[in-house]
C-alpha cells in the first residue's frame, strides 16, 4: 500500500472531546514511517501516520482519517480502514 500512496495529502481527523461532542481537525499527512522509514504499527489502532496540524507534527491512526471525495488516496485509505476495523 505504501508504494501507491502520494505524500503529502490532506485529510480530516475527528476525535471525541466529550460524551456527545467531537472535534474535526484538518491535517496534512506527511509519512507512515517511523525514524527508520518503516511503518509504525499499533496493536489497537493499526498503522500510525505522521501529520502536520498547524505548526505541530502529530501521530494519528491511519484508519481513522477521512479523505475528501475525488482525492487520489481516498480509495486506498478507505479500503485499509474498512479492512482494519472489520477483518483484522
Amino acid at each position: 500500500m505504501l508504494e501507491h500512496l502520494s505524500f503529502p495529502f490532506d485529510a480530516e481527523y475527528t476525535s471525541e472531546t466529550g460524551p456527545f461532542t467531537s472535534r474535526t481537525i484538518q491535517v496534512k499527512v506527511i509519512s507512515l514511517g517511523g525514524p527508520d522509514d518503516e511503518p509504525m504499527i499499533d496493536d489497537m489502532y493499526g498503522i500510525i501516520c505522521k501529520a502536520r496540524h498547524k505548526r505541530r507534527v502529530v501521530t494519528l491512526p491511519l484508519g481513522e482519517l477521512e479523505i475528501r471525495k475525488g482525492k487520489p488516496n481516498r480509495h486506498l485509505i478507505r479500503d485499509y480502514s474498512y479492512w482494519f476495523w472489520n477483518y483484522r
